[in-house]
């Protein structure tokens, strides 16, 4: 049988941009398609946050620390116009794994493996009240036992990023078509038949990266591996710069919820707020009362840069699979989730720097079918 194409990538988010890449660049004959415009949904709506992984060390997650330094070092390196160094910083518990020996021990050990993989980037360290308060004047009071500084990178323009890899599929001599559905996936004795809208094509493999969309498709001899995905909201809001805020930080409220703030050129995005998905939305956006509910935890822990609803620039919203929800929380899958099923290949991310890396781990999966 002729096939139209080697591999059909369903979904024009980070990740599927992430394997038409990298499938095109080992020539094979790709078609990356969407039903909305590429990197316009949950994509376009992150911290934009490039960072190096050193969090995961937490979870002695060397593997993907090593990952994350790689990838955040060659997005520095390609799109310097686009990806800049950012100063981090974050207060110190008195006991624990982020208190101050353990981030001591997890600081040396990341700085070994930035020297040890080429990168620039300045090592961490574990800083005294003082230090942290002349960097952070606003937050005076709140390292009572220390910080952490360290140097992430930030995106400026993740659409320009997103059609730069979209123009070297193109390149390559894959095809990619924004606003353009898929109807049904329908497996056949070799390969599969992919119904879009106005027409049929064929491909060897299918690859999902349709996020929230994964399982909207009518599917004929193929059974979708998530059923019963937990969904939920992810939200980061912007608001005008009431400070002189040049760095990051993240902060943690009374009850252990994560604020993480980030100036932008011309204005401050604050999150990341993580609502349960219930079926009955119909949207991805925050309702009143999330919404409400986010502005007052935010602003108890940090009054000094506190708002309002009137005074929110923007939010911006996604939709993220999640492994669990307790006691109001989300818990995040903490790595990608990929599943072959004889060349139906879904996956489920909430992963942005290594968009790339994870490309090159399914196209290698692929490539067994081709």
């Amino acid at each position: 049988m002729k096939y139209d194409y080697d591999i059909i990538i369903i979904g024009g988010g980070a990740s599927g941009v992430g394997v038409a890449y990298e499938a095109s660049k080992k020539g094979y004959k790709i078609l990356l398609v969407d039903k909305f415009n590429f990197a316009s949904q949950t994509s376009d709506n992150s911290l934009r946050i490039i960072h190096g992984g050193f969090r995961y060390l937490q979870s002695l997650d060397i593997l993907r620390s090593i990952e994350s330094i790689k990838a955040q070092k060659d997005l520095v390196d390609e799109f310097p116009q686009i990806v800049h160094s950012l100063k981090c910083a974050m207060p110190l518990n008195k006991f624990g794994l982020k208190s101050k020996i353990p981030v001591m021990f997890g600081s040396l050990f990341y700085g070994f493996l930035l020297k040890l993989l080429g990168s620039n980037v300045k090592s961490p360290k574990v800083v005294s009240n003082k230090v942290f308060e002349n960097d952070f004047p606003l937050l005076k009071g709140e390292a009572k036992y220390g910080a952490l500084e360290w140097n992430d990178a930030i995106l400026s323009d993740n659409q320009k990023l997103m059609h730069e890899h979209v123009n070297d599929i193109i390149n390559n001599g894959g095809e990619a078509r924004e606003n353009s559905s898929v109807r049904k996936i329908k497996k056949e004795k070799s390969g599969y038949r992919v119904f879009l809208e106005s027409k049929e094509i064929t491909s060897k493999v299918v690859v999902n990266t349709a996020g929230a969309w994964i399982n909207k498709f009518e599917f004929e001899n193929i059974e979708p591996s998530f059923k019963n995905v937990l969904w939920t909201k992810a939200a980061n809001i912007l608001i005008p710069k009431k400070q002189d805020l040049k760095n990051a930080f993240g902060i943690s409220s009374s009850e252990g919820r994560l604020y993480f703030v980030v100036p932008r050129e011309d204005c401050i995005s604050v999150g990341t707020f993580y609502y349960p998905l219930k079926c009955e939305d119909k949207s991805k956006e925050l309702s009143d009362a999330e919404l409400g509910d986010a502005i007052f935890g935010f602003n108890k822990t940090v009054p000094q840069l506190s708002f309002n609803k009137d005074e929110i620039i923007k939010i911006e919203s996604g939709i993220l699979p999640a492994e669990s929800f307790s006691n109001g929380e989300v818990s995040l899958y903490g790595s990608e989730k990929i599943v072959d099923t004889d060349g139906y290949v879904e996956v489920l991310s909430t992963k942005y720097t290594t968009f790339r890396e994870q490309g090159k781990k399914i196209v290698k999966l692929c490539s067994k079918h081709l």
